[in-house]
This record gives C-alpha cells, structure tokens and sequence, in this order.
C-alpha cells in the first residue's frame, strides 16, 4: 500500500496526504473509483473513519437513506393521499 512505503508524522498528515493524492489521481485505482467518487476531502475521511469505527454494521457508511419515508407533507395530509392512491 502507498501509505506503508511512506513515514507519516501523524494520522492527520496521512489522511491530508492521501485526500491530495487521491484527488491528483495518482493512486493505482480502477477508472470507475475515480468516476464514482471524484474529490475526496479530509473532512468526508474523517467522517467516514468516525462511523466505520462507531458503528456496528459497514452499511452505516452508506448513509441513512430512506429514514423519512412517508414523513412528508403528502403523506401527512390524508386527503391528499387518498387521492393520489386512488389515481
């Protein structure tokens, strides 16, 4: 890997390291991480090493998606609703 061939005075460097080197494209990685995730940050590494070590699931790095279902203002309106699942 890049970063055992490398010394790193600290976990902050290495991360601010990486994020440059990634979004400089200089890293041995498919075309399509490249075209998935195009810039990474520091603060998008640090977020994501911060759940991935919290949570219990590898999923939670995926985001919460769909947490608000039916929670909108459709939804809430009853007659609106009925409405639209009649059509």
């Amino acid at each position: 890997m890049w970063c055992e061939s490398s010394s790193f005075s600290s976990a902050v460097v290495r991360a601010l390291v990486f994020a440059k080197v990634y979004n400089q494209q200089q890293l041995d990685f498919p075309d399509w991480v490249y075209h998935s995730i195009p810039h990474i940050s520091y603060s998008s590494l640090k977020r994501k090493h911060k759940l991935r070590q919290t949570s219990e699931r590898i999923n939670a790095l995926g985001g919460n998606y769909g947490n608000r279902k039916s929670k909108g203002r459709i939804d809430a309106n009853q007659l609106y609703s009925k409405r639209l699942k009649l059509v």
